[in-house]
């Protein structure tokens, strides 16, 4: 059996990939925010929230090329 598919559906997976892995970013900041203590990549508290600061924009950034407002 040979299934087509068209490339709006890996666009479609790769948009929810996306916004999937950045609402985790927002919580791990909001996390990190409050104090937590798991390091997502620094264990400086202000340079780890500085680094999920950035790819949180950068998934922002990302998904405005595909047309999501994040």
């Amino acid at each position: 059996m040979n299934v087509k598919s068209c490339p709006e559906f890996f666009d479609d997976i790769t948009k929810n990939n996306l916004k999937g892995a950045l609402d985790v970013l927002k919580e791990d900041y909001k996390r990190r925010k409050k104090g937590h203590p798991l390091a997502i990549f620094e264990h400086d508290i202000k340079e780890d929230l500085t680094e999920i600061k950035r790819r949180i924009e950068a998934f922002k950034l990302v998904l405005a090329y595909y047309g999501v407002k994040a």
